[in-house]
């Protein structure tokens, strides 16, 4: 059995937080591929091209990992902006299963309604998304090939409405991230893009799951301690301005 893990970053943050030795440490025996977007690359990084920002690069790995029967693809706020050490239990708990059959990925599944057309529900976050055999490994990366590929479209007005209320931090549970209009604008990319990849998944017949599935509980407490620091983040940008 083929088993890859690609972790995609910017920069050398994921030193600070080892992520990449506790990565290797939780899962032996695979393939790795630890993927940077920001040149220049050290020893043992792949160089990212960065045009379509981590969706490029989870691109670049999945075209590795062709024929793999189970990859997991995670980007750098796996520790920027989660409570990793609770994630990796659930990472671990879904990659120990036994053979899983039919057409499936895990992810952090969110339920945010149907009101929008663009927005799926649910839809899979794509930080961290987990395929368990070779034909769900092979429809993550053609789905993703074709969504990046696709030319932009108009998007609907409500859909519009959305993003520029959920980047400008009007709604409670938007995005403090860093509002530089660079940002937001990749940030705004990359949520139309992570929409428009799980709709394709569905689309494509892939039942969508969550992590959760495997300890409820663990879920729970990954999800609250996600959310904790993030509004200590944003509290601290605000009284730092």
């Amino acid at each position: 059995m083929k088993s890859g893990l690609a972790l995609v970053v910017y920069g050398k943050t994921y030193q600070k937080y080892r992520a990449f030795e506790r990565l290797k440490s939780a899962f032996q025996g695979v393939d790795w591929l630890l993927i940077n977007n920001q040149k220049p690359v050290d020893s043992g990084e792949m160089e990212g091209h960065n045009r379509q920002f981590e969706f490029g690069a989870y691109k670049q790995a999945l075209e590795q990992f062709v024929g793999y029967d189970r990859v997991l693809l995670l980007n750098d706020t796996a520790f920027n902006s989660h409570a990793f050490w609770l994630w990796l239990t659930l990472w671990q708990r879904a990659w120990n299963q036994k053979p899983v059959s039919g057409l499936k990925v895990w992810s952090d599944l969110r339920f945010d309604g149907i009101t929008l057309l663009e927005r799926p529900n649910p839809f899979a976050a794509s930080w961290c998304m987990m395929a368990l055999n070779q034909a769900s490994v092979k429809m993550l990366g053609d789905t993703l090939i074709s969504v990046l590929a696709q030319q932009p479209e108009p998007l609907s007005f409500a859909y519009e409405d959305f993003l520029s209320g959920w980047l400008s931090g009007r709604m409670s549970r938007g995005w403090h991230g860093d509002a530089s209009a660079e940002n937001i604008a990749r940030k705004r990319q990359c949520i139309v893009w992570e929409h428009a990849w799980s709709r394709a998944l569905l689309e494509a017949g892939i039942e969508l799951h969550s992590f959760g599935s495997f300890d409820s509980f663990r879920l729970f407490l990954a999800r609250f301690f996600d959310r904790l620091q993030n509004r200590c983040r944003a509290i601290s940008r605000l009284i730092n301005i």
